[in-house]
């Protein structure tokens, strides 16, 4: 039965990962928010972010330079996921990746609007790196994490 489970968790979509606590910080207006959430807010967000890098179906060709990534922590609404340990997320169409922390954009270039649902997540095993993935329809999960996060932005 063990076996049967363990072979489930490792085929299906997800996170696989070493230990899956994680720090949030919510950028707007220029400034940082540091983001306490409780055990059951931490895990609903980590569920919704497996969910939504899992359906990545498309990455940019796009150069990611710090100073880019710093920009837009100071012009755009961003979530940013830093884990404490290595975590490698699983997207259907381009296999396992390696990250320590994640940003997704809530405003501007790299978020849907209108009837558009696409989101993009960057992602990052010490700085951020080249070639951002898309989520084309990832736009509601983005914000029900957006949702979690705001309400225990303080």
């Amino acid at each position: 039965m063990y076996i049967v489970l363990a072979a489930i968790s490792y085929l299906g979509f997800g996170c696989t990962k070493n230990d899956t606590s994680f720090k949030v910080f919510y950028y707007q207006d220029n400034k940082t928010y540091n983001v306490n959430l409780d055990k059951k807010s931490m895990e609903e967000v980590y569920n919704l972010f497996k969910e939504l890098a899992y359906n990545t179906d498309d990455m940019l060709k796009l150069i990611v330079t710090s100073s880019r990534i710093e920009e837009l922590k100071k012009k755009e609404s961003l979530i940013e996921v830093v884990f404490n340990d290595f975590i490698y997320f699983d997207s259907k169409v381009f296999g396992k990746i390696k990250a320590k922390k994640v940003l997704i954009p809530l405003s501007g270039d790299f978020i849907g609007s209108g009837t558009s649902s696409m989101i993009t997540i960057f992602y990052a095993e010490n700085n951020y790196s080249s070639g951002p993935l898309r989520n084309s329809k990832g736009l509601p999960l983005v914000e029900k994490i957006k949702n979690i996060i705001k309400s225990k932005v303080q």
